[in-house]
């Protein structure tokens, strides 16, 4: 079995810098990358895909992992702005290949963000799992990211309706304010129409202030929920 994901990446790291990216993780054999039996385990995995791609990742380089105990994998750059994860198990076990990509899928970004300065990092969220031998897809998931928007980005793009809101209540509130400020202004003691109406005006800013903080409290609470969302892998079939 085998499987192959793609991180889109900026600013782009070169082997050296992925490999010390990846040094937190569990994945990374303990022995150096020079070592014989760890050369011909990455020509053993490169022989696995075809002729032109095995040119483009012996130029590129590559970088040997294991997620679990049966799952051996070769991380690279041989694209520009992405590193690219091929995952592969010597067996039928399904099950084993899935939960390598879920790990993957919940930790590698995680493990790029210090290397790279950049939060809005995932995997692509389509992962397919075929046999290593024909090709034919056994399984096919989603991967679904944890949300990773700032707050204020959160509310133009996932909350747009609060937001035009928001902006409405805001606006309002600042008309009024001036208002206020004006007429006292203008008439600083009198109990004519002018008093009256910034009277008016000093409640009505009070409640837009009400309105105002019980919409952001609350977009502040789902916010909360929604960030802490777990990254999870979508099985459509297999």
């Amino acid at each position: 079995m085998r499987a192959v994901s793609t991180l889109p990446i900026s600013p782009q790291l070169d082997v050296v810098e992925l490999r010390e990216a990846l040094a937190p993780t569990t994945w990374l054999p303990s022995a150096d990358p020079d070592e014989p039996w760890m050369k011909a385990r990455v020509d053993a995995l490169v022989q696995e895909f075809p002729e032109s791609l095995r040119v483009q990742l012996q130029q590129a380089g590559v970088i040997y992992i294991q997620v679990g105990l049966t799952v051996e994998g070769l991380v690279s750059v041989e694209r520009h702005g992405a590193v690219m994860i091929r995952l592969v198990h010597d067996g039928n076990d399904v099950s084993a290949i899935k939960a390598a990509v879920h790990t993957l899928a919940r930790h590698l970004p995680d493990a790029l963000k210090s290397a790279t300065g950049n939060d809005d990092l995932g995997l692509e969220t389509d992962i397919e799992i075929r046999q290593r031998h024909g090709g034919i897809a056994v399984a096919k998931g989603e991967i679904v990211t944890p949300h990773r928007l700032r707050f204020p980005k959160y509310v133009r793009t996932e909350r747009p309706r609060e937001f035009a809101l928001v902006c409405v209540l805001a606006g309002l509130l600042a008309a009024t304010f001036v208002t206020s400020l004006w007429l006292a202004h203008l008439h600083p003691i009198s109990l004519s129409w002018p008093d009256v109406i910034r009277g008016h005006g000093e409640r009505i800013s009070s409640a837009l202030v009400v309105a105002l903080l019980t919409i952001l409290i609350n977009l502040l609470f789902e916010y909360r929920d929604w960030r802490s969302e777990t990254t999870e892998v979508r099985w459509l079939f297999g």
